[in-house]
């Protein structure tokens, strides 16, 4: 929340003993939002290069959507959705360029998210977004009646993610 208290406090004007400790946290985490991005735009370079579609979730989204500066809306992981019919495929190439898996992935039906990882960067390949909307023993379906759209605010490299529509934001959230 420090992110936004900066700015709040600055609106209204007031003179804070701390409010440059809260600007430097706000710095700070604009500037790990955008090396996180940058990692995305690596990671969607590889996927986009072997077809598959990649939907951006969670904080990163939000973020690119909702927030007014991309320091605002803090997040320290990477979360995108691929097609559930192409998820071990996503994750095998994600393996090739260098990513490893944090834990065994078991394919059951309620494991919905393999984490992955590059450095510090932390990475989790959803093959779903809410378990509730998906049809036991049929996860395309969660694929299937998703609604996406284009974030209002592209990555530093101009490339535009799909994210969730607002009502399936909504739910993926609740």
């Amino acid at each position: 929340l420090y992110p936004l208290m900066s700015e709040r406090i600055v609106e209204l004007g007031l003179d804070d003993d701390h409010l440059g400790r809260l600007r430097g946290v706000r710095r700070q985490q604009t500037i790990r939002n955008l090396l996180s991005l940058d990692q995305l735009d690596d990671i969607v370079d590889v996927l986009d290069g072997a077809g598959y579609d990649v939907v951006l979730l969670k904080g990163a989204a939000l973020a690119l959507t909702v927030y007014d500066h991309i320091g605002q809306r803090p997040f320290h992981d990477l979360d995108i959705l691929v097609n559930p019919s192409r998820f071990a495929a996503a994750l095998a190439d994600l393996e090739r360029d260098g990513w490893s898996r944090v834990y065994h992935y078991d394919p059951g039906l309620w494991d919905h998210a393999v984490t992955l990882q590059r450095g510090d960067v932390t990475l989790d390949v959803h093959r779903r977004h809410c378990r509730e909307l998906a049809i036991p023993g049929r996860l395309e379906m969660s694929w299937e009646t998703i609604q996406t759209v284009i974030a209002p605010r592209p990555l530093r490299s101009g490339r535009s993610m799909h994210v969730l529509a607002p009502a399936d934001t909504l739910i993926h959230t609740l």
